[in-house]
């Protein structure tokens, strides 16, 4: 999906919060950034990556995850609500999804053509910032828990409201769905770059992947075939060949 579209998704879920002040506060983190004088300024989130090599491990994967994560939760919170019972507060669900990654914009930078953790990240990992950022900011205390406890039994605190436990299960599945994605994609890319008798080195791959998401490089492999794929990847080598030389 491009990313304007998906910007235009994220504006829609943080309007679709019900509750005023719940709402400006997500908009104003967002549109703010970090309070504390020592935080570098973040990427923008349509160009941070959400991982180092992992799941949306690319330019903008960072908003692709959190829309994929909110809209998941939000599907989740309907399960629980129709099938279990289970009273959620569907505005602390939106808020939590789309603020929980948030400071992965200052965790990563770009060198030599890959990710790697920022100075800053080495200091303050992603979920202590954002959760010390709405702390900060007067958040409320079931928003800061659901922000803080999205990584489940690896947080500093485990899920303890169902709005948390929907975040940090939407969290997981997203991260690992696009992990087995960005996984088959980039072996599907070297095994068509050796039919090409081309070196499939780890950096060739990853521009290869750059240039076309792992998304649509399964897609195509899995709709279109093999040798779709191989006329793609030749594609791209020539567009690298041409950028070289030029």
């Amino acid at each position: 999906m491009r990313t304007e579209e998906l910007k235009l998704k994220l504006k829609e879920l943080v309007e679709s919060i019900e509750d005023e002040s719940l709402r400006e506060l997500v908009m104003k983190v967002l549109e703010e950034g970090f309070a504390h004088e020592e935080v570098p300024d973040p990427e923008p989130v349509e160009e941070a990556p959400a991982s180092r090599r992992q799941h949306h491990s690319y330019p903008g994967g960072l908003l692709e995850h959190t829309v994929a994560t909110t809209k998941l939760a939000l599907a989740m919170a309907e399960v629980f609500e129709e099938i279990y019972g289970v009273e959620v507060d569907r505005d602390l669900v939106i808020a939590a999804a789309i603020l929980h990654d948030l400071g992965k914009a200052t965790s990563y930078e770009q060198r030599e053509e890959q990710y790697k953790i920022s100075d800053f990240g080495r200091r303050l990992d992603h979920l202590t910032l954002i959760a010390a950022e709405l702390y900060a900011r007067g958040a409320p205390v079931e928003l800061i828990h659901a922000v803080a406890a999205h990584h489940g039994r690896g947080s500093p605190v485990p899920p303890n409201t169902p709005e948390a436990l929907i975040v940090h299960l939407a969290d997981r599945s997203d991260a690992e769905f696009a992990t087995e994605v960005i996984k088959a994609a980039r072996n599907v890319v070297r095994a068509r770059l050796r039919e090409l008798d081309v070196e499939p080195t780890d950096e060739l791959v990853e521009e290869v992947l750059r240039r076309v998401g792992p998304s649509e490089i399964f897609l195509i492999r899995v709709r279109e075939g093999r040798d779709a794929v191989r006329q793609l990847v030749a594609e791209i080598l020539e567009e690298i060949e041409e950028g070289s030389s030029s």
